[in-house]
C-alpha cells in the first residue's frame, strides 16, 4: 500500500518532467503510422466538435496517463481504492463527499438507487423492484422533449434503471402539485437550463424546502471551477463526466455531494454484488486517473487555457472570414461546453451548397460531419456548423483554418459553375 499513500501524498505529482502547464492542460495527440488505429483500419480526424462521447471525448492529460499506469503495476482493494479516492477528490472539490462511477450517466444511477435504498441492503438487493417504496422522480417536461434544442431523454432514462418513475412538471404549480409521499428526487439537467421553466436555483430550493433530496446533471459543466461550489452549495447530489473537461479517463465520471447519499450510491456500485450497479464497473486505473485529473484542473491556469482556445477559433474565423454569405461568429454557452466556440452559418439557397455537400457524417443521424479531416458539429437544417476548441491540439487549428478556407473556395467555385446562366 505504500504506493498509493505516496500517489495521494503527492501534491506535484508531475513537477520533475517539468511541463509547462499549458502543455499540460492541453495535450498533443499521439498518432503514428502503423499504430492501433491504422492496424483497425480508421483514420483519426482533427476534433472540433467537443467533448462529446460520440468522437471519444478528450484526450487524458499527462499525470493521468502517469498515474493508471502506476497503478495498473500493483494489486490494491477497491473498496479501499474508491473510499480513500473519494476523500481525496471531496477534499479537493468541497463536497462533503465524492464517488469514482463509470461516466455521468453511471453517477446519476447509482445516485438514484443510494436515494431509493439508503443504507438498507435488503432494499439495494431488491432493486429493480421498488414496488411500496419512494420511486417517483421529478423533472421538467423541457428538459424531457427532444422537439427541444437540449431535450435529454436518453440520459434521463439512467435513472429508470433501478426502478424510478419520472413524473414530468411544467409550472412551479405543477411542481407543488407533484410533490408527495412517492416523490424520491427532484432531478435538473443543467445543459436543459435555457429551455426550463423553472431555474435550477428555484428548483433546488423547492425542494430543500421539501425535505427532498435534488440532483444536478452537471456532466459537461467543467471548466470553470467556479461552478462546483455554486453547484454543491445548492444540490445534494452534483454529478459530472470525468472524460470531458476534466480530461480523466473516458470511461469515468463523479458523483459529488451529501455523505449519505453518497455512501449510500456506493452500495449500489460495483464491486458490490446483487446490486443494480454491478456492471458500472471502474478498474484502480481508471480511480487512479481520475484522483490526478481533479488535482491538475484545481491546479492549472484557467485564464491562459481561455486566451488559448479564443485564439484558436479566432485563427479559424479569420480565415473564413472573407468569404460572402459566410457568417462566423464567437460565442461562449452559458451552460455546459462552457468554451468560446465559433458558429459558422450561410444559406444554402443562396450559396448552393450546405453541410452535407461539404463532408461525410461518421455517424449515421449524428449531427457530426468531417469536412477535410476537421470534425465539426452541424446544424439540424445543415445549414451551418461549430467549432468547439477545447480537443483542438498545438498547430491544428492552424490546420483546420487552411483547410475550411480551401474547402469553402472548393465549394463556391463549384456552386457558381453549376448555376444556369443568365
Amino acid at each position: 500500500m505504500e504506493w498509493f499513500r505516496s500517489f495521494f501524498n503527492r501534491r506535484r505529482f508531475l513537477g520533475h518532467w517539468g511541463l509547462a502547464p499549458l502543455a499540460a492542460a492541453m495535450p498533443a495527440p499521439s498518432v503514428r503510422p502503423g499504430g492501433v488505429y491504422d492496424r483497425l483500419g480508421l483514420k483519426p480526424f482533427i476534433n472540433g466538435v467537443g467533448t462529446r462521447t460520440i468522437v471519444s471525448g478528450s484526450l487524458i492529460a499527462p499525470e493521468v496517463r502517469q498515474a493508471m499506469d502506476e497503478a495498473s503495476r500493483s494489486f490494491v482493494s477497491l473498496t479501499e481504492l474508491l473510499e480513500r479516492a473519494g476523500e481525496r477528490i471531496a477534499a479537493l472539490t468541497g463536497a462533503e463527499a465524492a464517488l469514482v462511477t463509470a461516466g455521468a450517466c453511471a453517477a446519476m444511477t447509482v445516485g438514484a438507487a443510494g436515494c431509493i435504498s439508503g443504507t438498507d441492503r435488503a432494499v439495494i438487493r431488491r432493486l429493480p423492484d421498488t414496488a411500496g417504496l419512494r420511486n417517483e422522480i421529478l423533472i421538467q417536461r423541457s428538459h424531457n422533449d427532444q422537439s427541444k434544442a437540449g431535450g435529454s431523454r436518453g440520459y434521463l432514462r439512467s435513472l429508470l434503471l433501478p426502478g424510478a418513475r419520472l413524473v414530468e412538471v411544467e409550472t412551479r404549480e405543477d411542481l407543488e402539485k407533484s410533490i408527495g409521499p412517492r416523490t424520491l428526487l427532484l432531478h435538473f439537467v443543467n445543459y436543459c437550463a435555457p429551455f426550463s421553466t423553472i431555474s435550477r436555483e428555484d428548483w433546488a430550493a423547492i425542494a430543500k424546502q421539501h425535505g427532498i433530496p435534488s440532483m444536478l446533471d452537471a456532466a459537461a459543466d467543467f471548466p470553470p471551477r467556479g461552478r462546483m461550489a455554486e453547484y454543491l452549495k445548492r444540490y445534494d447530489l452534483v454529478a459530472v463526466s470525468g472524460g470531458k473537461g476534466l480530461r480523466g479517463p473516458q470511461c469515468t465520471g463523479l458523483l459529488l455531494g451529501r455523505k449519505d447519499l453518497v455512501k449510500a450510491a456506493a452500495m449500489n456500485m460495483c464491486p458490490n454484488v446483487f446490486t443494480v450497479g454491478r456492471g458500472f464497473k471502474v478498474g484502480k486505473e481508471e480511480i487512479a486517473g481520475m484522483v490526478a485529473a481533479v488535482e491538475r484542473f484545481y491546479r492549472i491556469d484557467e485564464a491562459a487555457e481561455r486566451r488559448e482556445w479564443q485564439r484558436r477559433v479566432e485563427e479559424i474565423r479569420r480565415a473564413l472570414a472573407p468569404f460572402p454569405g459566410i457568417r462566423a461568429e464567437i460565442r461562449t454557452p452559458e451552460v455546459a461546453n462552457m468554451y468560446p466556440t465559433l458558429y459558422v452559418r450561410w444559406d444554402p439557397r443562396e450559396l448552393g451548397f450546405d453541410c452535407a455537400q461539404l463532408g461525410h457524417k461518421p455517424v449515421p443521424d449524428d449531427p457530426v460531419t468531417v469536412i477535410d479531416g476537421i470534425a465539426v458539429q452541424t446544424r439540424g437544417d445543415g445549414a451551418g456548423f461549430s467549432v468547439n476548441p477545447f480537443n483542438l491540439q498545438p498547430g491544428e487549428s492552424t490546420v483546420a483554418a487552411r483547410r475550411l478556407r480551401q474547402v469553402f473556395q472548393r465549394a463556391i467555385r463549384r456552386a457558381a459553375a453549376n448555376r444556369p446562366a443568365g
